[in-house]
């Protein structure tokens, strides 16, 4: 950040030339940990098999990874202290990780800060979101006595899988 701004203010490239060039220079490196950890998490837990199904687990957690760098990077320049920068962006992180709809379900959330606001500023609430549909659609599981029904994995969700990746591009960019 020290070098950037110091570009800056001697005029040699602008915000824009600089969050394109960072952009596509950590691309690379962010798509092979994206692939590397995709492949272990993926097959080692047993979700939804499928191709299309792990492309787009890849894909959403390439897009999350790219989120928390930029984010990251957003702090590091508002924050000019190092490890206050990552305390701040640790904490923005948890209150987004605990709005997400893992720990409670959206519905639970409260509603006048938490829920409506927080909970869809999260990117980790439309992941999630879209991790559920990827992963729970299609699938059956067996009920506890054979004599009820087979319960569905569909899981009710206001949300589509193009919404989705509208959103998460959104963010990324």
């Amino acid at each position: 950040m020290k070098v950037f701004q110091r570009e800056r203010l001697n005029g040699h490239y602008g915000v824009t030339a600089f969050v394109i060039s960072n952009t596509i220079s950590a691309m690379p490196f962010l798509m092979l940990i994206t692939f590397l950890s995709g492949i272990v998490c993926y097959f080692m837990v047993r979700l939804h098999p499928g191709f299309e199904h792990y492309i787009f687990f890849v894909l959403c957690l390439y897009a999350s990874v790219t989120v928390v760098e930029s984010l990251m990077m957003a702090i590091a320049s508002v924050v000019p202290n190092f490890l206050m920068g990552i305390i701040t962006g640790a904490g923005i992180q948890g209150i987004f990780m605990l709005v997400s709809g893992f720990f409670r379900l959206p519905k639970d959330i409260p509603k006048p800060v938490w829920r409506y606001p927080m909970s869809y500023i999260s990117f980790h609430f439309w992941a999630l979101q879209g991790q559920y549909q990827n992963d729970l659609k299609g699938v059956v599981f067996d009920n506890r006595t054979p004599d009820l029904p087979k319960i569905p994995g569909e899981y009710s969700s206001c949300l589509l899988d193009a919404e989705l990746c509208l959103v998460l591009k959104l963010l990324c960019s």
